[in-house]
This record gives C-alpha cells, structure tokens and sequence, in this order.
C-alpha cells in the first residue's frame, strides 16, 4: 500500500492537466494536487507536514495521529507525521471520511526536519528516516518551480485509483 501511495502521488505531481495549490505558514508545508476528468467529480492529492519538533506535553487523554494510539496519563510525547491523502471532490471533508479514498501517514516523524531551530544533523537524521516521503515533497517543490518535466498521467492516474478503490471493497 505504501508504495501505492508514492506511486500514485508521483503521477499526480507530474500530471500536466492538474492545477496546483499550496497552504500552510511558518515552515508548515501543504501541496493539493486537483485532477479533474477522471469521474464526475475531481480527485484531490494532499501533501501535509507541520515544521515542528516533538515536544512534551501534559494532558488527561490523547489520541495519537497515529491510527489506534491512544496515550493515558498525564506526560506524553507530541510528534508531528507527514500525510499523503487522495480524496473525491474538493470540498476538505463531509465530516465522516466517506470522501477520504486513502490516507497515509508516515511512519516516523517529519516534523524536526522542516524546523528551522532546530540543528542541522537532527534535521538531516529526520530525513533520513522518511526518504520517500521527501522526495514527493521535492517533487512538488519543483513541479511548483516549473522545474519537472510533466506528462498526460490521466490513463495511468485512472488505472490507480480504479486498482485502489477495488481493493478497498
């Protein structure tokens, strides 16, 4: 499945039909690749990563980002994940997942390496750790830039998410 996800983020990136948005601030970094035709409705890729390190933190309950984590007590460790998602439509969410197809979420933190306090060998470690993750972020830096080349993905595009949503039944 992981690889799915790389594979399919890959030919959104490099889709030369797809229209391109970025959100987030202070370092967060956010790419929502649009490709419309393939249904009636568009398909909507998400890359996601919050610019912060672990931190400490104290509360009663919380849940992990990480599915099926749930720490009790009152000290735990606050880690931030990188996300891919493809999504039907591109509304952010119908308030139960339905329009969600796949998610993905790292399986180490991302979040040391786009802090920019912290050091440099820590943050060069942290990428290290999810090689594949920054590169679809790289990509997307670039297919921003203008600086990757861009092709018709819309067959290969279909065939994914077709294979994707069969496995799902």
């Amino acid at each position: 499945m992981k690889q799915e996800i790389y594979d399919i983020a890959s030919a959104f990136i490099t889709d030369k039909d797809v229209q391109i948005s970025t959100f987030g601030f202070n370092g967060d970094i956010g790419y929502t690749f649009t490709k419309y035709g393939l249904a009636d409705y568009p398909y909507c890729l998400t890359i996601f990563a919050e610019a912060k390190a672990p931190r400490k933190r104290r509360e009663k309950g919380y849940i992990s980002p990480r599915p099926g984590v749930f720490v009790r007590g009152e000290k735990y460790i606050e880690k931030h994940y990188g996300k891919i998602n493809i999504k039907r439509g591109t509304a952010s969410g119908d308030g139960y997942g339905n329009r969600t197809l796949t998610e993905y979420i790292t399986e180490h933190e991302v979040g040391s390496a786009l802090d920019k306090t912290q050091c440099d060998m820590k943050r060069f470690f942290t990428r290290i750790q999810s090689p594949k993750f920054f590169k679809i972020v790289n990509m997307a830096e670039k297919r921003m830039l203008g600086q990757i080349s861009t092709a018709d993905n819309t067959a290969q595009l279909f065939n994914m998410i077709y294979r994707l949503k069969a496995n799902q039944k």
